[in-house]
């Protein structure tokens, strides 16, 4: 086993216990997704038959469909939602609750090497990326391939032709995914770094801010920092 998939297994752990309420919450996105694919098979009824056809009645009932299912897809978009921001703060607290414990098991000379700043924010920071690549990227990722086979499907559905023309745009789009990824992937490393290096001087200026302000070093750490 690599050390990308022993880490990814450790991640894990934290997620599992809270799977119940995980697949509700995809339950439910995938719901409001089924609901937003029925808006093309709609909008052409309407456009055929009740606009086309001027067919009062079929324009009554297209409508009133398009409002139903808007209301439906906003319910269950704010229902998962919140549930979700529910489940992700809990698997979130686990682990700095764990990342806590960790760090006070670890020998005085770990601190003597390692700033305030460093530790908490990678408590704060990183901590929080792993959650999000845990729970967010895999329930984004399913609910992105569901969206994908019924768009497909409807397209098949309405018109195959047009469906097939649209092909044309997949290997630029695939060329275009290959070659950038590894750059943003390099570009969003350094982005955290940054961010982290940031917050441990900003966490380590101010701990210490009355030296500073007694000394008057105020212009040197602005300096610092820019």
């Amino acid at each position: 086993m690599t050390r990308e998939n022993t880490d990814l297994a450790r991640i894990l752990t934290y997620v599992t216990p809270y799977w119940r309420r995980l697949v509700l919450v995809v339950l439910l996105s995938l719901t409001g997704t089924i609901l937003s694919l029925f808006i093309p098979y709609l909008s052409k009824i309407l456009v055929d038959s009740a606009l086309i056809g001027a067919d009062t009645g079929t324009l009554v009932r297209i409508v009133g469909a398009f409002a139903g299912i808007t209301v439906l897809s906003f319910i269950m978009n704010v229902v998962s939602g919140l549930r979700y921001t529910r489940v992700s703060a809990d698997i979130l607290f686990d682990m700095r609750r764990k990342m806590y414990e960790h760090l006070q098991t670890l020998s005085p000379r770990f601190y003597a090497r390692t700033s305030l700043g460093e530790i908490v924010s990678r408590i704060n920071g990183d901590i929080s990326e792993i959650q999000r690549v845990a729970s967010e990227t895999v329930l984004a990722s399913i609910g992105n391939v569901f969206f994908l086979v019924g768009t497909v499907g409807a397209l098949l559905l309405l018109d195959p032709q047009l469906f097939a023309v649209s092909l044309i745009m997949v290997p630029p789009a695939l060329w275009a995914l290959v070659h950038y990824r590894r750059k943003l992937e390099t570009s969003v490393a350094k982005l955290r770094q940054s961010s982290a290096d940031i917050g441990t001087f900003m966490i380590e200026t101010i701990h210490g801010m009355k030296l500073v302000v007694a000394s008057n070093a105020q212009e040197r750490e602005v300096g610092r920092f820019s």
